[in-house]
C-alpha cells in the first residue's frame, strides 16, 4: 500500500547575484580630488598643468557599491521547499523484505523430508513400541532408547510430508533484500520550490 507525506522546510543558499557579499559593485567615475574636476592644476610658481592624476580629465574611476535587491544585503537567499515522500512496496521483494537464495535443508525436517509426531528428527521404535525392552529384555532394534533416527527410516504410513519443504527436504534461504534493506518498502523523494515571488515578480 503507497503512503505519501508531505512536508515543507526553509532552507539557505548563496546568493549568486552577489556571491554572498550583500552587495553589488558598480564601476564609475567620480571627481578628481587633485584638480577638482578641472583637469589642471596650478603649481607654486603659478604654473598651470594638465592634472596627472586624472589626465586632464576631471574624473577618476572608483567602484561604487550598492546594497543587492536580490537578497536584500543578506547575502543568501531563502526558499521554501515542499517535499513529498512516497513509500511504495519494494519491487525488488514483493513488499515480504526478503529474497530467495541458494537451497539449504529445510529448518522443519532438517533435511528429511518427513516429519512424525514424536519429537523432531525421531520416530518410535515398531518393535518395543517406545517402551524401550521387549519382555523385559533390552530392545535389540532401538538399543533400548525407545526411538529410531528418521534418517535411517524409508517413509512409513506413520510419517507424513514435511509441511515446509512438502517433502523435498531443501528450501530457498531467506536473504535480506539489497533493496529494501529488509523493510519490504522503498521511498521516493520529490522536491519542489514553493517559495512565493514578489509581487513586482508576479506576471
Amino acid at each position: 500500500m503507497t503512503r505519501v507525506a508531505t512536508r515543507r522546510e526553509l532552507r539557505k543558499s548563496l546568493c549568486v547575484a552577489c556571491a554572498g557579499s550583500g552587495s553589488l559593485s558598480v564601476r564609475s567615475e567620480k571627481t578628481c580630488a587633485d584638480c577638482k574636476g578641472r583637469g589642471w592644476i596650478e603649481r607654486a610658481s603659478q604654473q598651470e598643468e594638465i592634472c596627472p592624476h586624472c589626465k586632464g580629465n576631471g574624473k577618476v574611476p572608483c567602484i561604487v557599491k550598492s546594497l543587492c535587491k536580490s537578497c536584500e544585503g543578506k547575502g543568501y537567499l531563502i526558499s521554501i521547499i515542499e517535499i513529498t515522500t512516497s513509500t511504495l512496496p519494494c519491487s525488488a521483494c514483493d513488499g515480504s523484505g526478503c529474497t530467495e537464495g541458494e537451497y539449504g535443508n529445510c529448518p522443519t525436517c532438517d533435511g528429511l523430508g518427513v516429519v512424525d509426531d514424536d519429537s523432531p528428527g525421531t520416530k518410535t521404535c515398531p518393535v518395543c513400541e517406545g517402551e524401550g525392552d521387549v519382555n523385559d529384555l533390552c530392545c535389540d532394534r532401538c538399543g533400548g532408547i525407545g526411538t529410531l533416527d528418521v534418517a535411517h527410516l524409508a517413509v512409513s504410513e506413520e510419517e507424513s510430508p514435511c509441511p515446509t519443504c512438502h517433502g523435498e527436504g531443501s528450501v530457498p534461504q531467506k536473504l535480506k533484500c539489497k533493496n529494501c534493506h529488509g523493510t519490504g518498502a522503498v521511498e521516493q523523494v520529490e522536491e519542489k520550490d514553493v517559495t512565493p515571488k514578489p509581487m513586482d515578480e508576479v506576471v
